[in-house]
């Protein structure tokens, strides 16, 4: 009986390391910045209020300046102090950072955010892509597509549609799985159906809730 036990209380040790282990490989890690945002890129502001998408003006050591979002043909007036998360697309996904707004311009209608100190990396190699709907067609941007693979959180695509890193962009998905919207990562030229196209990286918005 206490053999038992005993075994039975090392196999749930055993478990609970090995699962310990797994949530810190998972997890998303936080690092000091080793990137770079260009000038034109999408980044996506997330505040209190809401969301909203505008581009990078510059990125340096004095912080990051991007195009006042717009809302409802509207500019949003963000007031300054206010804090916000930061999300970029990256080589490694998708980049979180903390942040202020330090400054408005109304007449360039541009903002000045406080430059990171520590980003967090959402990394694509934590999550299963299935290369099950290789071939199938979709659309991207409304233009003709084929499917490489599927995950929960993105899909590699090869499509005629004229995009490039940073964009954002609309993927129709195949048998009802219904519309996802995200960011294209990377691209390098390819073709599809003996036309010039170019395979994408796309990082979803928000999961695909069939896929978790």
């Amino acid at each position: 009986m206490n053999e038992a036990l005993s075994l039975a209380g090392l196999l749930i040790a055993v478990f609970g390391v090995s699962y310990a282990l797994a949530a810190v490989a998972l997890r998303p890690r936080e690092t000091a910045v080793a990137f770079n945002l260009v000038a034109g890129e999408a980044v996506r502001i997330v505040t209190p209020d809401g969301s909203y998408r505008c581009r990078v003006v510059s990125f340096g050591t004095k912080g990051l300046v991007t195009t006042a979002p717009i809302f409802r043909d509207h500019y949003v007036p963000l007031r300054p102090g206010l804090e916000v998360f930061v999300q970029a697309p990256c080589p490694e996904g998708l980049a979180t950072f903390r942040s202020t707004i330090l400054r408005r311009d109304k007449d360039e209608r541009e903002f000045l955010l406080a430059a990171p100190t520590q980003v967090r990396y959402s990394e694509r190699r934590s999550e299963p892509r299935s290369r099950r709907v290789e071939g199938e067609y979709a659309t991207l941007n409304g233009e003709s597509a084929r499917l490489v693979d599927l995950s929960a959180h993105g899909a590699k695509v090869v499509t005629t549609a004229d995009v490039a890193p940073g964009d954002l962009v609309t993927v129709e998905l195949p048998k009802a799985a219904g519309t996802a919207v995200g960011w294209a990562l990377e691209t390098r030229p390819a073709s599809l159906r003996d036309r010039r196209a170019v395979e994408v990286r796309v990082r979803f918005d928000g999961p695909l809730g069939g896929l978790l």
